[in-house]
């Protein structure tokens, strides 16, 4: 957590001092929306309210600075929907999916969780939900789904397309849980499930192999 507060007022910090109008300026400032705390969501709103002098925010910055301040608690379903209506394309319905599942209260996971879990989505918006729904900063709002992502994986890519299953298997993945409970959890699964196709059975040790680098980076 320090960490994250400590990039999040540099690049503030830099983002502020770059070239007005400059792709630096632009980089920096959607990095430091893309990694801000929540306690600089703020900050975060002032740059799309035109704060920051000489940002250029286009459609895609937009939508940055909204996925922000819906994942930081900011903004929840009606800002997400109005901007949806100011970008009511292809891509303004990726980005407003993702920034659905963003949203940081329980109502907002559960519905993704459904949609993602039962619903037949597109690829492009299931990945942008996937991507909002599994947050390194929101785990304790994806921590319900964890038992039930080990519960249902396994049918889940038996019933779906490859594309399809090898996205919710990676990205569903309690990746961003590193703790031993998470490894245990993962480890359960592979030795209790040896009949699960080739496919799903390597995104799941993928996974359990990346919660034990991040074990093993902590304890150093």
């Amino acid at each position: 957590d320090s960490l994250r507060a400590q990039r999040s007022a540099g690049l503030y910090k830099l983002a502020l001092a770059a070239v007005a109008g400059s792709d630096e300026q632009l980089a920096l400032a959607r990095g430091f929306a893309n990694g801000a705390t929540i306690a600089d969501a703020s900050k975060v709103k002032e740059f799309l309210e035109g704060k920051l002098s000489g940002l250029t925010i286009d459609t895609e910055m937009r939508w940055t600075l909204v996925k922000s301040l819906a994942e930081r608690g900011v903004f929840g379903a009606a800002e997400v929907d109005a901007e949806l209506q100011r970008d009511n394309t292809a891509d303004g319905a990726r980005h407003a999916a993702e920034a659905r599942a963003l949203i940081a209260n329980a109502e907002a996971k559960a519905d993704a969780w459904k949609a993602l879990t039962t619903s037949e989505l597109s690829n492009h918006i299931q990945r942008h939900m996937l991507m909002g729904i599994n947050r390194p900063i929101q785990q304790d709002l994806y921590k319900p789904y964890v038992d039930q992502y080990f519960a249902i994986v396994k049918e889940f890519c038996a019933k779906n397309s490859y594309e399809v299953s090898m996205q919710f298997a990676v990205m569903a993945f309690p990746r961003f849980a590193t703790t031993s409970e998470t490894l245990t959890k993962a480890e359960k699964w592979i030795a209790d499930n040896k009949d699960a196709s080739d496919g799903v059975i390597r995104w799941i040790k993928e996974g359990r192999d990346s919660i034990k680098r991040a074990l093993k980076a902590q304890a150093a």
